[in-house]
């Protein structure tokens, strides 16, 4: 043991000594192990902080112990009754509908969603508003609402102010700050809130309008949560219509995407630092080559292969450590900046996050990372004896690998993958990314031993610098090999984040090179329709009106058989079965909606009921041609034949349904119509006109959701775009490490060419070569890796549509060939003029 304890106070002490007098030649380690680390550590912290808050505030952003949804009807008065022995409930109906504010005959309005509360509301928690002393009037008065910030500011309106939410007035009560049940609320839209005496004012049919209805419960102290949960889930266990959310479940859409973007995130920076390793590994072979003649002196005095390696890996993964604690340190602090870009209504305040969990385990992962590729870096000690300081030779060293790095790179491999993916639920595709990163390296690999062969095979004249070029690439002791794959994964990495920025803004844009709408229309009743279409008309003679019908259903049944049986909530399409969904039936397919499979109906049955399916939904849902479903209609359950699917694309701001009925059933259902309006050129509709007109007409104005939307986008593109500027660093600190490789190699190799009479042009000229030689045996696999794990991502993680961008990929080879060329040219140059007696004489 003190033989040990001894040893391991040797490497410390002589790593220590040797960290510290060749400090400024670890730089480009110190600058890439941080970087990558911290960001590392900074998603999982923020990713870490969210999760806290909202699993600290549940209930409150629930609304209470348990959610009870049944959309458009109420539950049945025999259920609440027994609803009512368990806790007190709250009611909350929801819609949508039109607010609008006259100001000297300009009518502002704004398409809002409408919250009705009970006297009960909120269960937990507060509503927090400007004028806090004013809620109790909002209580006791059937006049009265509160409106969000966002709503105040489309209206330019102010606590006091009256407001039209279709055909009544309401005077504002207040502004709110902050409101319990952030899951149910448009924390990014208008919102606004009235109690049940003023639903009663607005005299609202449930038939012109689908009225969502939820409820929430307080369970009474006398029972133990677990005893008031069992007892809900057996008064609703037999009605598949309604459906209970627990505080664990809330905010699922919030936390989802939350999680898959912090999935993302982590998996590109994980990536990052595994690049970050292969420089670090390049920058430590520069380092045994520059060290090469005091390795020879410790040698020749006795110390063993392996000791040496001990201490150059004890200063990588002490300084490692070191500074994965710097980055954990700064990165938490950072909830506390991110709480000035969330919105205010979502009542979330981050704290600091310092987690002994978090800082274990993502220290873990980079010290894993790193040690994959320094592995056969030390291995490169093994070539070096102290017969070279009697030879006075250099020996240029190289990355080697032998049985025993391999079987311990390949436990690293899966420790790193077994730790990265523990408690991710979205481990299968984190595990087959990181295999993709392994197969990547062996396709960079295995290109350099092609290329290796067909250079071997051209034999035809060339001028010297290319001779000089392919002799560089085909030596035994070329770093080609390590500079292709550096160069290949660091412009694959920074692509595929590239493209997944663009199909971001892809995911908006693409819609707006379409024909968008400049209204959506809804609440159209039947009886209203002809005037409704006369009084746009009246507006724009040109205007174009697509008006289509429009009822609810619930799919129960997939050929006889409950979906949500089988049918995991993780599914992409899951959303489709989950309650009730607009339905709509036409005669011919939409021009946006191309049939993919089967064929439209030729018999339009008023008896058969014939279902036009949305294509990708059917995948997921494992739906064939042919299939029978049966739908909920108004309480009736309907049995369906599936005879095509298309291809909808919900991104486009068209009109759009998961589901089609043929047109002769279909118009035997009650109904009510949606439409969207393209006016002509610098012409306008009176929306103030039109909601006196047709008060329970809603209008949205596309354009302020585009804006909206692009907003949120925006700022997902920036996280993006700051992480690629982050990757472009590494990269370049990763390819200067792979130059500084061949600095000390390029020395002596100057010498050779000074003593031949070689000019400095030709030099020059041969070094440009090489590298374009490797640089554009990169691209076609780059390119190809890169759209392929881009789309991965895509599809997997954010469920957008993969869109290739050529033009940005044909600006960003040239930027780094450029980059890179410079780098090389200014290390060569650097290494032209070498002194020669001192050289000879190998000092």
């Amino acid at each position: 043991m003190e033989k040990l304890f001894n040893q391991i106070q040797f490497i410390h002490t002589q790593a220590w000594r040797d960290f510290i007098r060749n400090f400024y030649k670890r730089w480009v380690i110190i600058v890439t192990i941080f970087i990558s680390t911290f960001v590392l550590f900074l998603i999982s912290t923020l990713n870490f902080s969210i999760n806290q808050e909202l699993r600290a505030n549940t209930k409150i952003i629930l609304g209470g112990d348990a959610e009870i949804e049944v959309n458009t009807k109420p539950l049945d008065s025999e259920i609440i009754k027994k609803l009512q022995l368990l806790g007190d409930i709250s009611l909350n109906t929801s819609l949508t509908s039109m607010a609008s504010r006259d100001i000297s005959n300009d009518i502002l309005t704004a398409f809002i969603r409408l919250r009705v509360v009970d006297d009960k509301y909120p269960l937990y928690g507060s509503i927090k508003t400007k004028d806090l002393d004013n809620l109790e009037e909002f209580y006791k008065n059937n006049n009265q609402v509160l409106i969000n910030e966002n709503l105040s500011t489309n209206l330019k309106v102010k606590t006091g102010d009256v407001i039209t939410i279709r055909n009544k007035d309401f005077i504002i009560n207040s502004i709110i700050q902050d409101i319990p049940d952030i899951g149910g609320a448009a924390i990014f839209g208008d919102l606004a809130i009235i109690n049940e005496k003023g639903l009663k004012l607005m005299n609202i049919k449930e038939s012109e309008n689908f009225l969502e209805y939820e409820y929430r419960i307080k369970f009474y102290e006398k029972n133990t949560e677990t005893e008031s949960r069992n007892a809900l889930n057996q008064i609703i266990l037999d009605n598949s219509d309604i459906r209970i959310r627990f505080p664990e479940n809330t905010s699922n859409l919030v936390q989802n995407n939350l999680n898959n973007f912090s999935n993302f995130l982590s998996l590109i920076s994980l990536t990052a630092i595994l690049i970050a390793g292969i420089g670090i590994a390049n920058t430590m072979i520069a380092l045994i080559n520059q060290n090469q003649t005091s390795i020879a002196v410790q040698k020749s005095l006795g110390l063993p292969s392996r000791i040496i390696q001990m201490i150059f890996g004890y200063q990588i993964i002490f300084l490692t450590f070191v500074l994965c604690v710097i980055a954990f340190l700064i990165s938490g602090i950072s909830p506390n900046l991110i709480n000035h870009f969330l919105p205010a209504s979502m009542g979330l305040q981050l704290q600091s996050v310092f987690n002994l969990g978090i800082f274990l385990k993502t220290t873990l992962i980079v010290i894993l990372a790193i040690s994959i590729f320094l592995v056969p870096a030390l291995n490169a000690v093994n070539q070096l004896s102290a017969n070279s300081l009697f030879r006075n030779s250099f020996n240029f060293v190289n990355f080697t690998f032998n049985k025993r790095s391999i079987i311990i790179n390949s436990v690293l491999v899966m420790l790193l993958i077994l730790l990265f993916t523990l408690g991710n639920s979205l481990w299968i595709t984190n595990i087959s990314f990181l295999i993709g990163f392994v197969i990547a390296i062996f396709i960079f690999y295995f290109t350099f031993k092609t290329l290796t062969i067909f250079m071997l095979k051209y034999n035809q004249p060339a001028g010297l610098p290319y001779l000089l070029a392919k002799r560089n690439i085909l030596s035994p002791q070329s770093l080609a090999p390590v500079i292709l794959t550096t160069l290949g994964m660091g412009i694959t990495l920074l692509l595929t984040i590239v493209y997944v920025a663009f199909s971001f803004q892809s995911f908006v844009n693409k819609g707006l090179e379409n024909e968008v709408p400049d209204y959506f229309f809804i609440n159209i009743n039947q009886n209203i329709k002809d005037d409704f279409v006369n009084k746009i008309t009246s507006y724009d003679l040109n205007a174009k009106v697509n008006i289509v019908p429009l009822a609810t259903a619930k799919i129960t049944k997939i050929n006889g058989v409950d979906p949500k049986t089988y049918i995991n909530k993780n599914n992409n399409s899951s959303w489709v079965i989950e309650s009730e969904r607009r339905i709509s039936w036409s005669e011919q397919p939409a021009k946006n909606n191309p049939i993919m499979e089967g064929e439209w109906w030729d018999n339009n049955s008023a008896e058969n009921l014939y279902i036009s399916f949305d294509y990708n939904a059917a995948k997921d849902l494992n739906i064939e041609l042919g299939d029978k479903i049966a739908l909920s209609i108004y309480g009736r359950e309907i049995q369906g034949e599936v005879k095509n699917f298309r291809d909808v694309d919900y991104a486009d701001f068209t009109i759009n349904f998961a589901v089609i009925l043929n047109t002769a059933f279909g118009q035997k259902i009650p109904h009510e119509f949606l439409a969207t309006i393209n006016l002509s050129p610098n012409k306008k509709i009176n929306e103030g006109e039109l909601i006196k007109m047709f008060p329970n007409i809603s209008s949205i104005k596309i354009a302020s959701y585009v804006e909206k939307i692009n907003n949120l986008l925006n700022k997902v593109s920036l996280a993006v775009i700051i992480l690629s500027l982050i990757i472009i660093i590494i990269g370049f600190l990763v390819i200067s490490s792979a130059i500084l490789v061949q600095g000390k190699s390029q020395l002596y190799q100057q010498l050779i060419f000074k003593i031949l009479g070689l000019k400095k042009l030709i030099i020059l000229k041969s070094s440009i070569l090489e590298f374009l030689i490797i640089f554009f045996t990169t691209i076609i696999f780059t390119t190809i890796l890169s759209s392929l794990a881009s789309y991965l991502i895509l599809n997997n993680i954010f469920n957008i549509k993969w869109v290739l961008n050529l033009p940005i990929t044909f600006v960003i080879f040239p930027i780094v060939g450029i980059i890179t060329i410079y780098m090389i040219l200014r290390t060569t140059i650097k290494n032209l003029n070498p002194k020669v007696y001192p050289l000879i004489r190998n000092n």
